[in-house]
């Protein structure tokens, strides 16, 4: 800061000073190679179950790390089968109900 104070233009006041810039790019890589890695795994999913197409990656990624409990999906429903708004549970698994805009089904 002490620098930053005595030196009046800015551009002469550079932030590589302070951050190392070739551990930067090498992180920024490293970055976009996860990113492209996490686009190959999500299209995967999606080519096994193509319901998946209509949500979003962040939804996706959402939805799998809550699948191992089907009530936290529920707020996706809607977006995966057209017109199921949630569903009802018995016990922890069985589905007793399923309900649409309009009707329940039994």
């Amino acid at each position: 800061m002490k620098a930053a104070v005595e030196q009046r233009f800015v551009t002469k006041f550079s932030s590589e000073d302070f951050i190392d810039v070739a551990l930067l790019e090498k992180h920024n890589r490293n970055l976009e190679f996860i990113q492209k890695k996490l686009e190959s795994f999500l299209e995967q999913k999606r080519t096994k179950f193509p319901r998946f197409y209509f949500l979003s990656n962040d939804e996706i990624i959402e939805v799998l790390s809550d699948s191992k409990d089907p009530k936290l999906v529920q707020a996706h429903l809607r977006k995966i089968f057209e017109n199921i708004v949630r569903l009802d549970f018995y016990g922890y698994d069985t589905v007793t109900a399923m309900f649409s805009g309009k009707e329940i089904y039994r």
